[in-house]
């Protein structure tokens, strides 16, 4: 966790401190299911509200059967580019059904 300071000055020269603020970063994950045909896998999937993409483990996505239908570059939120497979599957979340 971050924590940062900001110093400003009021219109008559005198400087003051603002609060300190901490930046707590939470994951979030999600319990579901992944199909493909008549296999179903339960998965446990973080949640990223900015991704495109949802990344399989490679065991799931060959325990699936899943086909690649393509490639697609990937950026991490590190700065990394992975380059990974695109298949298609269907995600089920738990108490929300088919």
């Amino acid at each position: 966790m971050g924590s940062f300071r900001v110093s400003s000055r009021h219109s008559k020269g005198k400087g003051y401190e603002r609060p300190r603020f901490r930046s707590a970063v939470s994951l979030v994950y999600v319990e579901a299911v992944v199909k493909k045909g008549c296999v179903a896998l339960p998965v446990k999937l973080l949640v990223d509200s900015g991704a495109t993409y949802t990344v399989l483990e490679r065991d799931v996505w060959e325990r699936l059967g899943l086909e690649k239908m393509g490639d697609v570059e990937l950026v991490l939120a590190g700065g990394t580019t992975i380059k990974r497979g695109v298949s298609e599957v269907l995600i089920e979340l738990k108490g929300y059904g088919e």
